[in-house]
């Protein structure tokens, strides 16, 4: 991979895409680059934070990513899909392993 993005791009551009990925994957902490997403309400149910945040395609999704324990809230996982979330600015939520958003 790192000989691709030096084609096409530069050694140091491969360099960092090469430290970027052993943070997110290997030592499986947060993204150098977060999307930002701005929420007004102070509080909502969990399954309409992950659907307005766009981190699910539904609510169905997002109760079916609970269940399985794939949702992570300030790094936190979460299991009761029925719970409300106070939402807090510089929160950060996880979908999955590589949908990450923060709350501005």
């Amino acid at each position: 991979a790192i000989e691709i993005i030096t084609i096409y791009h530069s050694k140091k551009q491969a360099l960092n895409a090469q430290k970027e990925f052993e943070k997110v994957f290997q030592k499986k902490e947060k993204p150098t680059d977060i999307p930002e997403v701005k929420i007004k309400d102070k509080k909502l149910p969990i399954l309409e934070l992950l659907s307005k945040t766009k981190l699910v395609s539904s609510k169905t999704d997002a109760k079916r990513l609970i269940i399985q324990k794939g949702v992570k809230i300030q790094g936190k996982t979460q299991n009761d899909w029925k719970k409300t979330v106070e939402i807090k600015k510089g929160m950060t939520i996880q979908v999955g392993k590589r949908k990450f958003v923060k709350i501005i």
